[in-house]
C-alpha cells in the first residue's frame, strides 16, 4: 500500500494527497467501529441455557448439603424475557447462598396457549421428582402460577410458591392459597405515553398493539386502566386479533399523527411465536411513525423507548423473595411486591429519526 502510495505521489502529488487522506479516513473509520464494537460488548443480552448451566455447574458440588429449588417458566428457552428471568433468578439464588440450587421445568405456553398439555406435564413431573421435596417452588409468568396453584396438592404440597411476571396481578389470583408471594409485573404505560406525548405534540391517535393470550389479554386490561386520564386527549385504538401480515399492513397506513404502543405480543391469530426481538422489528419497519414499548428485552431492535420493565430484575425479585422463604420465613408473611420496576429507558437512533430533542 505505502509504495503504491509513493508511485502516485511522483506522477501526480495532488492524487498522492487525496489518496493519503483517504487511506487516512479509512483509518479513523476502523478505529471507530472498533470502539463501538468494544461498547457493544457491554451490552446486556438475552441469557442463554449454556450459561444458566455454567453458572449452577459453578456452584454444583462446593456443598453437599443442596437445597434445590423447581423453577417452572411459562414459556421456552429462547424466548427473551423468560431467558433474562431465568437469567435473575439463577444468579440471585446463588448469590443468595451457593448450596440453592435451581431445576428448571419449561411448560411451553407459547407454542400450546391452551395449556391442554398440563395434565401430561403434571404427570411428568410427577414422575421425575416423587422423591424429592422442594421447599420453593418459583413460577414465571402467568401460565406457571396458573399451573402450580393447580397441582400444588399433587406435586408440591409443602412448597412455598414465589411468582414473577405476573401480567393483570390481582390478590384474587391467589385467593385461597396459603404461603404463597412474588413480584407482580406491571407494566408502565401512563409515564410511557405521556412521555411519548411529549415528545411527539401532534399525535392524535395511538394505535395499541397486543396479542390474544392470557398474558396479552392482561397487559390490555391493565393498559386500559392507566390510559383513562389521557381519554379525550388522543384516540386510543387496540387493534384486533390478526395474522402478521395483516398487522404490518394496518400499520403500513398509520398517518403522521399517529404513534404506536406494544404491549405483550408473542403469538398472532395464525399461532405464529414470536419474540420480542423479532415483533420490535415487525413494528418498527411496517408503521412510518414512532413505535414505543414496555418492555427493556425490545430495546435496541426498534421501538423509541418507554418506562421499560425487563425480566432479568423480575427474575432477580423473585429470587430475593424465595431466599427469604429459604431462610425460614414464612411466604405468607412476606408481601407480594407491587412496585413493578421500571428503568426510563430510549433508543438514541430512534430518537434522532424522529427529530426528538427534549
Amino acid at each position: 500500500m505505502i509504495r503504491k502510495i509513493r508511485i502516485i505521489f511522483r506522477t501526480s502529488p495532488k492524487a498522492g494527497l487525496l489518496t493519503s487522506l483517504f487511506v487516512l479516513s479509512l483509518a479513523v473509520l476502523l478505529v471507530v467501529l472498533w470502539r463501538e464494537v468494544r461498547k457493544a460488548s457491554d451490552i446486556e443480552i438475552p441469557i442463554g441455557q449454556q450459561h444458566i448451566s455454567s453458572m449452577m455447574a459453578a456452584a454444583d458440588g462446593q456443598d453437599q448439603d443442596r437445597r434445590e429449588v423447581l423453577v417452572l417458566n411459562s414459556y421456552h428457552l429462547g424466548y427473551s424475557w423468560s431467558d433474562n428471568e431465568m437469567r435473575g433468578i439463577v444468579e440471585a439464588l446463588l448469590k443468595a447462598d451457593p448450596r440453592y440450587q435451581p431445576v428448571i421445568e419449561f411448560l411451553d405456553c407459547k407454542h400450546y396457549p391452551r395449556m391442554e398439555h398440563f395434565d401430561r406435564v403434571r404427570d411428568l413431573l410427577r414422575q421425575k421428582y416423587r422423591d424429592r421435596v422442594f421447599p420453593v417452588v418459583i413460577v414465571a409468568d402467568n401460565p406457571a402460577l396458573q399451573f402450580a396453584l393447580k397441582y400444588r396438592a399433587q406435586l408440591f404440597p409443602k412448597a412455598a410458591i414465589v411468582f414473577c411476571g405476573i401480567n393483570g396481578y390481582d390478590p384474587k389470583m391467589v385467593e385461597g392459597h396459603e404461603n404463597v408471594t412474588g413480584v407482580a409485573e406491571l407494566l408502565d404505560a401512563e409515564k410511557t405515553l405521556a412521555i411519548a406525548l411529549k415528545f411527539h405534540p401532534g399525535t392524535r391517535t395511538v394505535v395499541v398493539v397486543h396479542d390474544y393470550t392470557i398474558t396479552g389479554l392482561a397487559s390490555r386490561r391493565e393498559t386500559e386502566k392507566q390510559l383513562k386520564p389521557f381519554a379525550g386527549r388522543v384516540n386510543i385504538v387496540y387493534l384486533a386479533n390478526m395474522p402478521t401480515r395483516e398487522l404490518m399492513e394496518q400499520l403500513q397506513r398509520l398517518t403522521a399523527d399517529s404513534l404506536v404502543l406494544a404491549l405483550s405480543y408473542s403469538l398472532d391469530r395464525e399461532g405464529r411465536v414470536i419474540n420480542h426481538e423479532t415483533i420490535s422489528r415487525i413494528l418498527s419497519r411496517s408503521a412510518p411513525v414512532p413505535v414505543y414499548g414496555l418492555h427493556e428485552e425490545r430495546l435496541g431492535f426498534g421501538i423509541v423507548g418507554g418506562s421499560l420493565i425487563g425480566g432479568t430484575l423480575q427474575g432477580k425479585r423473585a429470587a430475593e423473595l424465595a431466599a427469604r422463604a429459604l431462610a425460614g420465613e414464612p411466604a405468607s408473611r412476606i408481601p407480594v411486591d407491587l412496585r413493578g420496576p421500571t428503568r426510563m429507558m430510549f433508543d438514541h437512533n430512534k430518537l434522532v429519526r424522529f427529530a426528538v430533542s427534549d
